[in-house]
């Protein structure tokens, strides 16, 4: 499977799309439970589970053999000709451990379905769905906001429940509403048929906590995932609004960005509005503008002798090699002995687990600051900050959302990504570590250019991040109390 870099993620959308819909064609009604469609969960099932093995699209390629017949070859059936041969004399002995697994979760979904009665001071409540222990902690300052009396989580791992009960918040206690059988038309052996399951069983047990608790709206933090999907599916049935929040940039409108099943969608700023609009038309979008950003990006003129650098890593990936994360060592070695006042602060990603700026610390422990994420906040970087350097990541858009000029290193071209501030002339370029040492060094030199680029960066930063007032989390508690209709 070495050759399937090329196709990414979206070659992969496109074609578990063409997938679903030829099934969905051929056999209609067969992926619904009774007037619920479960073909948007079905789709985001299969793309997070091939995204990272590909092998695991196979039942899905089975069920929709027929497309293949009758399609023109493209990158597309390309990827879905190597998926297919790759590991086929293996096939039966997965589809058959596939129906065991759901044959045991069925069993333990009926055998472990419970009712339970809440109290009825949490009925009501503004719901917060929160799919695993991170989305929790990024709704603590929305939760604050709201006040702990008014909000209830929804959480779908026992980590993420005990994380928000950990926090002092009310949590959800799952009960899942029984199968009706008559509902399911999918036919038993079909090759789908444990995805079906896996995803209906995600629906019953939310729908069954939803009804329970009566929320009066549920909040989305991005809402990508199959459980959001089939969540916002479940609100739906019983009117309940939805709200979601966006949280990420959307660098690839991937499988999960594919008819959000939202009522409201809350948006930094209009460039993230066309962008999602793209594949949700249906939704009411609203402009918030980014509450995490600090409310000025004014930034004084560059001192040469006195300069603060942030690196941003990224965790070795299909995308980024050890051998680049390796040139980001180098360039940043090169920047410390090329030039006596500069300081760097090394914000790693939170998975990133290579010790290379670890050790380069240690050689510079005068110029060096590693700045642990769980200590230093992307506000308090961005303040200690005059440029940024890194690769692909989110932080770069936002440095230049902050008035922090940023370098971005593309050694290849997947270490640029959307909403691509070095096209808005709001970021740098720099192809290797010569022309990086070159471009800061001219920039660091010239007041005109620094100029030109936050006029860039003022432009970019209205586009896609909103207004920088002060009250974006204002507006979004305004919005989602009005939604919810408790004040």
């Amino acid at each position: 499977m070495k050759n399937l870099a090329y196709s990414h993620e979206e070659v992969l959308t496109t074609l578990i799309s063409a997938l679903i819909n030829w099934v969905d064609d051929e056999m209609p009604g067969a992926l619904d439970y009774g007037d619920i469609s479960l073909k948007q969960g079905m789709e985001r099932y299969f793309y997070f589970s091939a995204v990272h093995q590909p092998e695991l699209l196979k039942p899905l390629l089975s069920a929709a053999s027929g497309w293949r017949l009758s399609t023109p070859r493209s990158f597309v059936t390309d990827l879905h000709d190597e998926i297919l041969v790759a590991g086929g004399h293996l096939a039966w002995l997965a589809r058959a451990k596939g129906f065991l697994k759901t044959i045991l979760r069925i069993c333990k979904f009926i055998w472990n379905r419970r009712s339970v009665q809440p109290p009825a001071d949490v009925l009501s409540r503004i719901g917060l769905f929160a799919i695993n222990a991170r989305f929790v902690r990024f709704f603590a300052e929305y939760a604050q906001a709201l006040g702990k009396e008014k909000i209830l989580f929804f959480c779908t791992t026992v980590e993420a429940a005990s994380v928000a009960a950990s926090m002092g918040y009310a949590v959800a206690t799952e009960s899942a509403e029984n199968i009706d059988i008559r509902k399911v038309k999918l036919p038993v052996l079909s090759a789908l048929f444990p995805a079906y399951c896996a995803v209906l069983q995600t629906y019953l047990r939310v729908h069954g906590t939803m009804a329970n608790y009566q929320p009066a709206t549920m909040v989305f933090a991005e809402g990508t995932s199959m459980e959001d999907q089939v969540a916002g599916l479940a609100a739906r049935m019983d009117r309940i609004p939805t709200v979601r929040l966006q949280s990420g940039r959307g660098g690839i409108l991937h499988s999960g960005y594919r008819n959000m099943a939202f009522d409201k969608m809350l948006c930094w700023g209009n460039g993230f509005v066309k962008r999602y609009q793209q594949h949700t038309p249906k939704a009411e979008y609203i402009i918030t503008g980014n509450p995490s950003l600090p409310i000025s990006n004014e930034r004084k003129t560059l001192n040469p002798s006195h300069v603060t650098c942030v690196i941003f890593t990224q965790p070795v990936n299909k995308f980024l090699s050890t051998t680049h994360y390796e040139i980001l060592v180098m360039l940043t070695r090169r920047l410390l002995s090329q030039h006596e006042g500069m300081r760097v602060l090394v914000r790693k990603h939170p998975v990133d687990k290579c010790e290379s700026f670890d050790l380069l610390a240690t050689d510079y422990p005068d110029k060096i600051v590693l700045a642990d994420y769980r200590t230093w906040s992307l506000k308090r970087v961005m303040e200690s900050a005059d440029i940024t350097v890194g690769f692909y990541s989110t932080t770069l858009s936002e440095s230049a959302a902050c008035g922090v000029i940023p370098f971005i290193l593309k050694l290849e071209d997947a270490h640029s990504v959307f909403p691509f501030p070095e096209q808005h002339g709001a970021a740098i370029e720099v192809s290797d570590v010569e022309a990086a040492l070159v471009a800061i060094e001219s920039l660091l030199n010239d007041p005109v250019k620094q100029a030109v680029i936050r006029q860039n960066m003022a432009r970019f930063t209205t586009e896609f991040f909103g207004p920088q007032d002060g009250k974006a989390m204002q507006r979004i508690i305004h919005c989602l109390l009005e939604t919810s209709g408790i004040h």
